[in-house]
């Protein structure tokens, strides 16, 4: 559990056997098995809670119908002492809180129980095992199946959160081998040095990774199939597919559209699964241009896509395939009537002398192979071109499709307008910066004239007092 969301992941550690400088070597591996996550429950939902507990008590303290929420700075004040009340609650049954000047020169000061705390957040204690639950689930795996539970994040700190989670997994302590706070920013290191091709690693760590999310793919055009206009699963959750290629059968145009399968499981801030559309031109041209020749098959359309390490999927390219039978004309091959004729004579030869022992019979079936060998090879130098001769064979094309995206949602491009505001704003920041930036100039060149006055006045005065 992080500031803003809270993950639950199942991973199988492994380890398999490879060769390094002729050696060979067991490296380690995991493989994520499946993922299940909150976006919006983390860290941040518990200070908020304390904060609108503790902005109400200040409120009643003032008086005179004050409302602190209505002044930013005074909120981001508190919000700054109520993280660290929180980290102290971690360790502490109670804490207190003190901010100066909070509001119209009035300090503010308190405190609270870890028991009043944990009631503040109730409600979140049961939400923040919804992930465990559903990994488990999914995932079809018994409790007592798994080996070590281990915590990420400095939200897991917070002992109701422990306490809950050893109730529901029935364990009397969590797995606490790794730093909650670097955990991350030391596997994203380890994840980038593993794909690196500069950096090496004294011992290899190997991990098999898939895409948080599958995809599926609605095609959309003239003439389509009632099975290739439906949306179809392209690429399952957490399938680890570098690449997919997709055939179609089809002469028109068409466009591409390309969806997350799972319309309740959408990334932080997407609204629609749909996520991106690839407009697939080329192919009406490439089906008149070849129909008037033999064709052996129907034209397809092959689509390449791509999904990177990342788990961006991106339609690569796309092509049609065409194939073509034609009747291709071959040089004939025919024996000399010579060289058939001198095959026999060795052999019965050989029979002849061989005809009084065992061993001769032996001698017989050598000899007689070897004549054979080389009778054939001599067969083949003195092949004879007799003419030419049609033969069927099948020619295969492959066009290139023009691709346009259309991307949707987050993914879409500024306007020229927006873009113009976005400038705008950028420009007004700016301005504000340069000005903030004179203005500390101008106050610290006054404060340096102003001491420096000062010194000179006060050498004078202590000269004129030694005269």
């Amino acid at each position: 559990m992080g500031t803003s969301s809270t993950y639950a992941a199942l991973v199988y550690f492994s380890a398999y056997n490879t060769k390094e400088y002729g050696k060979t070597v067991s490296v380690n591996q995991f493989q994520v098995k499946e993922v299940r996550w909150n976006p919006k429950l983390g860290g941040q939902n518990m200070e908020m809670r304390l904060v609108e507990y503790f902005a109400d008590e200040f409120n009643n303290q003032v008086g005179n119908g004050v409302d602190v929420r209505k002044f930013p700075k005074a909120m981001a004040k508190l919000k700054k002492q109520v993280k660290r009340t929180k980290e102290i609650l971690s360790a502490n049954t109670m804490a207190s809180i003190s901010v100066e000047s909070l509001y119209d020169d009035r300090d503010f000061r308190s405190t609270i129980t870890r028991e009043k705390f944990e009631e503040l957040c109730g409600d979140l204690w049961e939400q923040s095992l919804i992930p465990v639950k559903k990994v488990l689930s999914h995932s079809g795996l018994k409790l007592d199946e798994i080996y070590a539970i281990e915590l990420i994040g400095g939200a897991t700190r917070v002992p109701k959160l422990q306490a809950k989670l050893q109730d529901f997994l029935g364990r009397k302590e969590l797995d606490k081998h790794i730093d909650a706070d670097e955990a991350i920013v030391l596997g994203a290191a380890l994840h980038a040095a593993n794909l690196s091709d500069g950096i090496k690693l004294n011992r290899k760590l190997g991990m098999i990774d898939g895409s948080s999310y599958g995809f599926s793919i609605e095609l959309d055009g003239v003439g389509l199939a009632n099975n290739e206009s439906t949306k179809q699963l392209l690429i399952p959750r957490l399938k680890k597919l570098p690449s997919k290629m997709r055939s179609l059968k089809h002469d028109k145009d068409f466009e591409v559209s390309l969806y997350y399968e799972n319309g309740d499981m959408l990334p932080p801030g997407i609204s629609s699964d749909k996520f991106l559309q690839f407009a697939v031109s080329g192919l009406t041209d490439a089906s008149e241009k070849y129909s008037s020749r033999n064709l052996s098959s129907p034209i397809k359309a092959t689509l390449h896509f791509s999904l990177s390490r990342s788990g961006i999927l991106s339609l690569t390219k796309a092509d049609a395939v065409v194939e073509i039978s034609e009747w291709v004309e071959v040089p004939k091959k025919n024996l000399t009537v010579g060289n058939s004729t001198d095959v026999t004579p060795n052999v019965t030869v050989e029979a002849a002398r061989g005809s009084s022992s065992e061993a001769g019979a032996e001698n017989l079936n050598v000899d007689g192979d070897t004549s054979s060998t080389s009778n054939s090879n001599e067969v083949e130098q003195n092949a004879v071109d007799t003419g030419t001769e049609k033969k069927l064979k099948k020619r295969t094309f492959r066009v290139p499709l023009k691709v346009v995206e259309k991307a949707f949602g987050l993914g879409v491009s500024l306007s020229g307008e927006s873009l113009s505001e976005a400038k705008l704003r950028l420009n007004a920041l700016d301005k504000k910066d340069a000005e903030r930036r004179r203005t500390a100039e101008l106050k610290n060149n006054l404060e340096s004239y102003i001491y420096a006055t000062r010194e000179k006045v006060c050498q004078k005065k202590q000269a004129y007092i030694v005269k």
